[in-house]
């Protein structure tokens, strides 16, 4: 169990088995999003509204651009969805209940 636990002594984690999901393989172009962006602002009620509360609360944020575009991706049906996660699945219930 130690060797799949990612912040094991020994795991395959630290032996960079799993380095594939600390890397994009698709990321985004600021001048193709841009449209893209407003569309979806538009169709996605949520989305606008968690987008609108980031840079009010965030002056940085609401001054950046890129940050914005970079973050509206993160949050589209187009970010990569394996990035930043672990391929191993923990279960803490019991077995054969």
């Amino acid at each position: 169990m130690q060797t799949l636990e990612p912040e094991g002594y020994d795991s395959y984690f630290s032996w960079n088995f799993f380095d594939a999901v600390l890397s994009r393989k698709e990321y985004f172009s600021p001048y193709l999003l841009e449209e893209t962006d407003a569309e979806l602002l538009e169709e996605d009620a949520v989305l606008r509204r968690q987008f609108i509360d980031k840079r009010t609360a965030d002056p940085d944020f609401a001054e950046n651009g890129y940050a914005q575009l970079r973050w509206i991706y993160e949050h589209s049906p187009w970010s990569e969805p394996t990035y930043r996660r672990y391929p191993v699945y923990r279960y803490n219930g019991k077995l054969n209940e």
